[in-house]
């Protein structure tokens, strides 16, 4: 087992060594050299330690030499040049690989999942790579990997569903140390990955565009800047609805429960300050109330056209709406770092008389401090708003298909309706009777 990678107390054989040391199994130990019982300063002495105290020796074959020579600097000499020798050999591996991968050279590793590779050639199976354009399919539609396995059934995991959607592969790219080491389903952050040119001996899936779509919408979901059940809630009209009266959001209610003999109990509600509504009928009346209106406005010449212009258009509102916000927040750092300058000159002043004006030099210090955390508030914020950004403008805008939506609404599926729902209404107001007052929608449908 790798003295590199696994912890000196997790390396079972050479525990099994030490144990069987202090039962006197042996007199000495031969190893080829040093770097194969540690390649860290200090696990090389535990271990030299522990031996010396036993009095066994251990011989190092390839120099013919003591691990144990009785001179310590000459011994954390070696053992820093052995641990420095591992790693040069790393990076040179590592640089090797990532040459390879980038000039879009095929390295002999197995293909992924809807592929495979034969006499020189890499090509689709037919039955696997129907599987693979539907998963793509749902997860542009805004389904998560759960859901996915789940609709594919048999022996379809979401991680699975997941190596799937994150590789580049089936849109014609190589990428190598996408993986994060020491686990099998963690993917590291995208800077740290090599990934090749496009490549015709791979037939691709999806194109480049798609597949980046996929990327973005996972790594927002993944860093919690946009709700990974956005378009895939229980509740189809979560965030979406508020009450006339007390003016709240309706919040969320599962109060259902199973016994032990599988019978379901309790339901479904939306609740706010002033009442209670059970779910099912209170989506059902608004929901109906809805495509009463959006099929009004589609049965007129070109409404369907308009009512996608239109929700396009509201979108880039909000793009320009987030840009003029980052804009302003990059401003606000601007001037904020310039004042902390001047905060820093005025200190260095009085430092130099520093007993007269101790009381101004920790106002300063404070109100320094006090800026810097302003920056670090805006910096988050100015992320968040590029995420969002960047998440409008590739998934929301690029990949609103109305037509199939719509489509896809009135045959009835949940997931469809809930897409429906975030991309056209904004809120949605209720009144005592959770009869709908007001739709605030992206566009006019009354």
């Amino acid at each position: 087992m790798s003295a590199t990678r696994v912890p000196l107390k997790k390396r079972k054989h050479l525990q099994r060594l030490l144990d069987d040391a202090h039962t006197d199994q042996f007199d000495f130990v031969v190893t080829y050299s040093r770097d194969r019982l540690a390649r860290d300063a200090y696990e090389h002495q535990v271990i030299r330690d522990e031996m010396h105290e036993l009095g066994i020796p251990i011989v190092l074959a390839s120099t013919r030499s003591l691990y144990d020579s009785g001179d310590l600097v000459i011994e954390l000499m070696q053992d820093g040049l052995s641990q420095y020798e591992v790693e040069q050999t790393r990076v040179r591996t590592r640089d090797t690989m990532a040459s390879r991968i980038e000039q879009g050279e095929w390295v002999g590793r197995k293909p992924p999942y809807g592929y495979k590779f034969k006499d020189g050639e890499i090509s689709q199976v037919a039955d696997e790579i129907i599987f693979v354009r539907e998963i793509f399919n749902r997860y542009l539609k805004g389904e998560g990997f759960y859901r996915i396995a789940n609709s594919l059934g048999g022996k379809w995991k979401k991680e699975k569903v997941k190596a799937i959607v994150t590789n580049p592969f089936y849109a014609g790219y190589l990428t190598a140390f996408k993986g994060r080491r020491g686990s099998h389903s963690s993917i590291s952050d995208r800077s740290e990955w090599v990934e090749s040119k496009k490549l015709d001996i791979i037939p691709a899936v999806i194109t480049k565009e798609e597949w980046e779509r996929c990327w973005n919408l996972f790594d927002q979901r993944r860093k919690g800047l946009i709700p990974p059940r956005l378009y895939n809630s229980n509740f189809l009209l979560k965030g979406l609805v508020a009450c006339k009266d007390c003016r709240h959001e309706f919040q969320t209610l599962n109060q259902m429960t199973r016994s032990s003999t599988g019978k379901r109990y309790g339901d479904r509600y939306y609740a706010c300050h002033c009442r209670k509504f059970q779910a099912n009928a209170f989506e059902d009346n608004i929901i109906q109330a809805l495509l009463d209106e959006v099929n009004r406005r589609s049965l007129v010449p070109g409404g369907t056209n308009e009512i996608l212009n239109e929700v396009r258009d509201s979108l880039k509102n909000d793009i320009n709406m987030m840009k003029r916000d980052i804009k302003a927040l990059q401003k606000q750092i601007e001037e904020t770092k310039q004042r902390m300058d001047e905060a820093d000159v005025e200190m260095r002043n009085l430092y130099r008389d520093r007993g007269k004006k101790e009381k101004m030099l920790f106002v300063l210090q404070h109100y320094r401090l006090e800026k810097r955390a302003d920056c670090n508030k805006w910096e988050r914020q100015i992320e968040q708003l590029n995420t969002k950004l960047q998440f409008v403008e590739q998934i929301e805008v690029n990949n609103l298909e109305w037509d199939r939506l719509y489509a896809d609404v009135l045959k009835g599926d949940r997931q469809a309706l809930r897409r429906f729902l975030v991309f056209l209404i904004e809120m949605i107001v209720v009144d005592e009777d959770g009869k709908v007052e007001e739709f605030r929608a992206r566009v006019d449908l009354r």
